[in-house]
């Protein structure tokens, strides 16, 4: 039986992934890692943790750098990077939406209301 995920589900987390498994790949520390980028330990762990979501474009290239990556899986890490940042700007704008029809539905229904007292 297959799984069934929306593409948000799939998602998440991914950057956080990879990041783990090529830094692991490569026996280097999360100290390491964030030293030679020029992050805290603490945000680093959160971005690999999945706790934060795919950092900045310039953060990204530092961690590309930090780790030695090679073409493809620097391609690979930006890619995820850029499909998460992608998707919560998704995620911000479809609550924004969500908002205003519900601030418009909330107007139209009042103004119903009042007409019917008239």
């Amino acid at each position: 039986m297959s799984e069934k995920f929306s593409s948000s589900e799939k998602n998440v987390g991914n950057f956080g992934r990879e990041l783990y498994r090529l830094r692991a790949e490569r026996l280097l520390t999360e100290t390491t890692v964030a030293l030679n980028a020029g992050l805290s330990r603490g945000y680093y762990s959160q971005i690999e943790n999945s706790r934060k979501g795919a950092p900045p474009k310039r953060t990204v290239e530092k961690i590309l750098r930090a780790l030695n990556l090679r073409a493809d899986e620097q391609e690979l890490l930006r890619e995820i990077a850029d499909a998460e940042r992608n998707e919560k700007d998704v995620d911000a704008k479809l609550k924004q939406w969500v908002g205003h029809l519900s601030r418009f539905l909330h107007c139209l229904i009042s103004n119903r209301s009042a007409q019917l007292f008239l």
